[in-house]
């Protein structure tokens, strides 16, 4: 006899960690195998690559079948992967505003007994492991290749990062100047970033860094 759904998905982050949470306990009035609620886990525990990470290189990064993720995601209530993965989605899309409160509140909610504070050390080193994992993932041959022909061959190059971003901007700047000319930050000057795009010409290239949420 198949075993029943919950009867109402969780339709946002938080909703999903509580029953992350009471799964594990053996508080949902459902039960997960050891596998699954380890895969559901680490699901909640990187919102960022669940939401954007097709079902298959999801599956190739657990080790599992992308089967599993489907039956999962029905096992959770959800009409399929998709409906299950759209509440990461929203809540990327939605709630960017808040990843900064959100990241901190993890962090601060954490219980100081147990050895916890390694574990969040150890969750924050998984979630970069799967944003590296992610890149790797999303990496193509052609396009570096011709994004590295743009860097050799363009008259000019010029790189363009604010507050996160701007150390990254900072250091690219300089190892490229240290392989070829006229390499610079693109509003050095402070002139403003308007000026300095008024300077350039076809076939100069702006390299620009960043990433959502950042600015």
């Amino acid at each position: 006899m198949p075993e029943e759904a919950v009867a109402e998905p969780p339709r946002t982050i938080e909703d999903l960690r509580a029953l992350a949470l009471s799964v594990g306990r053996d508080e949902a009035g459902f039960s997960l195998g050891s596998k699954a609620h380890d895969v559901f886990a680490k699901l909640v525990e990187a919102p960022e690559q669940s939401a954007v990470r097709t079902i298959s290189e999801l599956a190739d990064q657990f080790g599992i079948n992308p089967s599993t993720l489907t039956r999962l995601a029905k096992r959770l209530g959800f009409e399929g992967f998709s409906d299950f993965q759209a509440v990461f989605r929203k809540a990327i899309a939605d709630d960017q505003q808040y990843f900064y409160s959100r990241q901190a509140g993890r962090l601060m909610t954490t219980p100081s007994a147990g050895g916890a504070e390694v574990e969040v050390f150890e969750r924050l080193a998984r979630e970069t492991a799967a944003n590296v994992d992610g890149f790797l993932g999303q990496l193509d041959s052609a396009s570096l290749k011709g994004a590295v022909a743009l860097l050799a061959e363009a008259r000019r190059v010029r790189v363009h990062g604010v507050r996160q971003f701007h150390s990254l901007a900072s250091f690219l700047t300089y190892c490229l100047g240290m392989v070829r000319s006229d390499v610079a930050l693109l509003d050095a000057p402070r002139l403003g970033v308007a000026e300095a795009l008024s300077q350039l010409e076809p076939g100069d290239v702006v390299i620009t860094a960043s990433c959502a949420p950042y600015t």
